[in-house]
Order: C-alpha cells, then structure tokens, then sequence
C-alpha cells in the first residue's frame, strides 16, 4: 500500500513533538475521519525558525505532517500559500488516492498555525497601544 519512501518518514517523522516558546498553534481534523494534525510554530522575521507537529491518525497523516512541516521550516510565512499537494507527493512519489486528504490536513493546520500567530501579533499591538495611551 505505502512505498518505502512513506514507510521511512513514517519510522522516522521530522519535527515530531510539542514545541516549547511557540507563538503559534494550529489545529486541523479531518472529515473523512478521526485524523487530526496540530502544528506549532515559531515565526520570527516572517519566517518559519522552528516548527513542530503532532499527530493522531494514520501513516500518511503522520507522514504528510512530517514532509509539510519540512517543506515549510526555514521559509518566508508566505511559503505555506504556494504549497501544494504536488509539492507533497515530490517527495514521497506516491500517497494511496484515498490518503490524499492528509495532504490537506497538514497545510490546514500550519495555515492555521499563521492566523494563530498573526492574532496574537495583533493583540500584542493592541496592548502596546492601550498602554501608550494610559501613560
């Protein structure tokens, strides 16, 4: 079902864990079952310095998660609007159709992750702001 590329990722998923001073958490869950995916990042400059997953499902949810959170680390916060299945299955050449769906669990999550991030910049603003105006 899987090929060796999806089983290898799977025994040995990068960015796997909770990471501790993100300023972001996204969460996606899937409709077609009980799969969830929840990303932390941490975004500095615009860009991904660290990023981390957890998983709860199948190979190619944990798989999928590992392979996004990879494509995505090092990269401008815009990188997550131009990824794509295709850019996904480059790397491990073949998810099972009915997989796919994976795929769109982890972009979900780490999207998800950046409008996180971006609600607690701008609450920060505001708090900043409140302040300067009560001095």
């Amino acid at each position: 079902m899987y090929n060796q590329k999806v089983i290898n990722i799977f025994q040995n998923p990068l960015n796997a864990g909770l990471l501790r001073g993100a300023n972001g958490k996204g969460r996606a869950e899937s409709e077609h079952n009980t799969d969830i995916v929840e990303i932390y990042v941490l975004i500095e400059n615009n860009k991904f310095e660290e990023i981390k997953f957890k998983a709860f499902g199948g190979v190619s949810t944990i798989v999928c998660a590992s392979i996004v959170t990879e494509l995505v680390r090092n990269k401008s916060v815009k990188a997550i609007n131009n990824l794509t299945e295709k850019d996904v299955l480059e790397v491990i050449d073949n998810l099972p159709e009915d997989k796919i769906y994976s795929i769109s669990l982890a972009i979900n999550a780490v999207k998800n992750a950046v409008e996180d991030y971006n609600i607690r910049i701008e609450k920060e603003k505001e708090k900043e702001e409140k302040a300067k105006k009560a001095n």
